[in-house]
């Protein structure tokens, strides 16, 4: 085989090559448009909608911030077209704020809906009434809450590290199988909460009220303010993880606490 002919196959080749990369950058960038109008599209009409005085809307929310759109491809970048490809992505971090600051914007009317599987991080949503609003398995990372009232709340399987729950009135709330760590629960009324294996690791509890609370199965290492005299008021330290100290003051004090509660 002659060195042209060589030559001249070794081109076709680089060309077929060429050409077939070229064909599924543009599929993955066709993907990749389609998939972001539509959530952009998605967003702005229920953003729009919400606006015009549809506030059950807000219930739809969550759903949408969990959508994903793919990495947007670049044609030199390879790996990122085949992540583009294969790879779900990540929900719109601008779509995502966007539909959160309409929460926040309209808090005032938000009771009586459904906010489960909402990201509200950094949200401000303090002197709300939330009575037997329903949070579960929602975002609340550094959201405050302050002085509001959360009755009968409901904010189990909830991410709600450092939210702030400074002077709040929860009588009865739950938020049992939730990630509290670093929360701030100063002067809050806790009467009757449900903590049980609740993950509150650091949380600040200076001069709330914790009579009857349920601590089942929760995690309660470097918490502040959180006084044996306190916790003898609670209903039930069960399987509760305690600091040593702490634990061996309950042990003298209140035995029965750490006990299996009564059916």
């Amino acid at each position: 085989m002659s060195k042209n002919k060589k030559r001249w196959i070794i081109f076709q080749l680089i060309f077929l090559i060429i050409i077939s990369y070229a064909s599924v950058f543009c599929i993955a960038e066709l993907r990749y448009k389609y998939i972001k109008s539509s959530n952009d599209k998605q967003t702005k009409n229920i953003y729009d909608n919400i606006y015009k005085g549809n506030i059950k809307l807000i219930a739809d929310i969550g759903e949408l911030q969990k959508k994903k759109v793919p990495e947007e491809p670049y044609f030199i970048n390879p790996a990122r077209v085949y992540r583009s490809l294969t790879v779900k992505g990540k929900p719109n971090k601008k779509n995502v704020e966007k539909l959160t600051g309409i929460v926040e914007k309209f808090k005032y009317k938000l009771k009586g809906i459904d906010l489960s599987g909402i990201n509200l991080k950094k949200t401000n949503l303090s002197d709300v009434d939330f009575t037997g609003a329903n949070f579960s398995n929602s975002v609340l990372i550094e959201v405050n809450f302050k002085n509001g009232n959360m009755k009968n709340a409901v904010f189990t399987e909830t991410d709600g590290n450092k939210a702030d729950f400074d002077s709040t009135f929860m009588e009865n709330a739950d938020f049992s199988r939730s990630n509290l760590t670093d929360a701030l629960f100063h002067n809050a009324y806790l009467w009757g909460v449900n903590f049980q294996n609740t993950d509150l690791r650091r949380a600040n509890f200076y001069h709330a009220r914790l009579n009857e609370v349920n601590f089942t199965g929760a995690d309660l290492r470097e918490a502040k303010y959180l006084t044996y005299e306190k916790l003898c008021t609670v209903k039930s330290l069960y399987k509760a993880t305690l600091d040593p100290k702490i634990e061996k003051r309950i042990k003298r004090e209140c035995p029965g606490l750490l006990e299996a509660p009564s059916k």
